[in-house]
């Protein structure tokens, strides 16, 4: 079983376990994700609890994270179904678990179902929950099955005194943590932010869901505010056309350092400032990530002993500029130009999308360890090319002392040209 990041867990934290099937690895696994990190295991992870007190009292959690009284991250594991009677004979806890289990193969999972309705504290849900088969799970596991994020916290709740029951007899009676937990579970939160919709650049969502696990609003109020898909692609479209048309205006890196700025200050709010220093500072760390795709097939080309296709080295050539718009190069011929527009739709669609998802995926798991707000820069590639070339493998350089800080430097300055904004360096 993989543990996609893992810290010394608490008594409470829910343990989520995805089963899925392993992919095999060929040439496109440099370009595109593997399978079993779809698009709907990456959009359910991020609206999840991470923790059985985040449910009853989310300000105190939120200040127990703050404080470091917790710090766990989102327990959140890989497991392929080749390995899984072998992992289930080993579980012995009873910390709270929940499979979701990959079933877009629309195989017979029964026998996999009913190993795990026999384990306390556990719950199941199936990704693709259209398909046949799903209600009569939802009838005959209806105390484990759960459709959708509302159902699972309904059961937790609806289990509470079972589940400390069970800490109980793990963890022991004298058990400090679970002494307070019950009185902990009775107090009422301080307060809830108020709902916000959810911004309409996906740049942003990491952020609006760092801020759910901090006063998880979308659990309570989710159907007070719009998400249907036509108000989305409403707002995308103006958002789009607002972007290409004031092209300086960096409105997405403008809303970002926003959101940064908002985490920060509640940060602010719940820290006890005891011993803050240069290197435990009062603020929490800032998660970036900078989205980069090599340009130089030639690597792909060695490697796999293929010719590479002449889309795939089109694709190579995309990126961003600062109002995350894509852009590529072009001719003078319309047709051609045409024949480019509808191989770039096909590789954003196909490859860079889902791997900004991933990408996205990845740094919101980073940002669960003490709940950070995320900076997701443009998507780059042959412009820095040349100033990462020193960074490579094989390469033979002498940059050291003087020159080496020099080299830095000029990359930095290039990538901060490239990708910030003046309020956005300032702020960081």
């Amino acid at each position: 079983m993989i543990n996609m990041f893992r810290r010394n867990q608490n008594t409470t934290t829910i343990e989520y376990i995805y089963i899925t099937n392993q992919s095999d690895f060929g040439y496109f696994s440099y370009i595109t994700l593997p399978d079993e990190f779809n698009s709907d295991i990456l959009s359910l992870i991020r609206t999840l609890p991470a923790d059985f007190l985040q449910i009853f009292n989310s300000q105190l959690y939120f200040e127990f994270k703050c404080n470091e009284i917790i710090n766990s991250s989102l327990n959140f594991n890989v497991l392929y179904f080749k390995d899984f009677e072998n992992y289930f004979e080993q579980i012995k806890s009873e910390n709270i678990r929940v499979f979701i289990i990959d079933n877009k193969k629309n195989k017979n999972y029964n026998s996999i179902f009913d190993q795990i309705s026999t384990l306390n504290n556990t719950y199941f849900t199936c990704l693709k929950k259209e398909l046949e088969g799903i209600q009569e799970l939802g009838e005959k596991y209806s105390n484990t099955f759960f459709c959708d994020v509302d159902e699972l916290i309904f059961k937790i709740k609806r289990d509470k005194q079972s589940i400390i029951y069970n800490f109980k007899a793990q963890h022991g009676e004298q058990n400090v943590d679970i002494q307070n937990l019950s009185k902990l579970l009775e107090k009422n939160n301080k307060h809830l932010s108020p709902m916000e919709k959810i911004p309409v650049f996906k740049g942003a969502h990491q952020n609006f869901f760092v801020k759910n696990q901090i006063n998880s609003n979308i659990w309570f109020y989710k159907d007070k505010v719009d998400h249907s898909q036509d108000f989305m692609n409403n707002k995308r479209n103006e958002f789009l056309l607002d972007s290409s048309k004031g092209r300086d205006s960096f409105s997405r890196l403008v809303l970002l350092a926003k959101q940064i700025l908002e985490i920060d200050e509640i940060h602010g709010e719940n820290i006890i400032p005891i011993g803050v220093s240069d290197i435990d500072p009062l603020s929490k760390p800032l998660i970036i990530t900078l989205p980069y795709h090599n340009p130089q097939e030639n690597q792909l080309s060695t490697l796999f002993e293929i010719k590479i296709p002449k889309e795939i080295k089109k694709f190579l050539l995309i990126e961003q500029d600062k109002n995350y718009l894509f852009t590529t190069e072009i001719s003078d011929d319309p047709n051609s130009n045409a024949r480019v527009v509808e191989n770039t739709k096909a590789s954003l669609r196909e490859i860079i999308y889902p791997r900004l998802q991933y990408l996205d995926f990845i740094s919101y798991l980073h940002s669960t360890f003490t709940l950070s707000p995320i900076l997701r820069l443009p998507f780059l590639g042959k412009s820095i090319k040349r100033e990462l070339s020193f960074l490579k493998p094989n390469s033979k350089n002498n940059l050291k002392g003087t020159k080496l800080n020099k080299t830095i430097k000029l990359f930095g300055n290039k990538l901060k040209d490239l990708v910030l904004i003046n309020d956005l360096e300032n702020q960081i």
